[in-house]
């Protein structure tokens, strides 16, 4: 009887170990690079590169290079925006984007590319880019 109540509280101790480390886990995937700020339930950004290219030590031209994934089970069209910002989170340039007809967890084949050249591109600091709406498709 002692050995039925030490198995049973042993293997009650180690569930709780297992299950304590347990927590739930978010669907919203965040893209890593340092210098694009990116939240979605609905893409992910599954490549992406930000270059500067600079003249006299100034940055005259940014070159964001984007690859995203459709994370949900249905065909969507999606308008999403993108910002170059400076430190303040200021916009220097704005520009809206839509992706039409998009399969369900697709991944686009090629990245896309969007530059800015702005007579205040020498205060670049980073990109916003965030979703506008989008609309599933039956």
């Amino acid at each position: 009887m002692q050995k039925k109540i030490i198995i049973i509280g042993a293997i009650f101790i180690s569930l709780a170990i297992t299950l304590a480390g347990c927590e739930e886990q978010s669907t919203k995937i965040e893209n890593k690079h340092k210098d694009i700020f990116f939240e979605s339930d609905v893409l992910a950004i599954i490549d992406s590169s930000v270059e500067t290219f600079k003249d006299n030590g100034l940055i005259r031209n940014v070159e964001v290079t984007i690859r995203f994934q459709n994370l949900l089970n249905e065909r969507i069209t999606i308008n999403y925006a993108l910002d170059f910002c400076d430190k303040e989170n200021n916009t220097l340039y704005h520009k809206t984007y839509t992706i039409g007809n998009f399969p369900p967890n697709y991944i686009e084949q090629s990245n896309n590319i969007f530059s800015y050249s702005g007579e205040d591109a020498y205060k670049y600091d980073h990109v916003n880019i965030y979703i506008e709406d989008y609309e599933i498709i039956a």
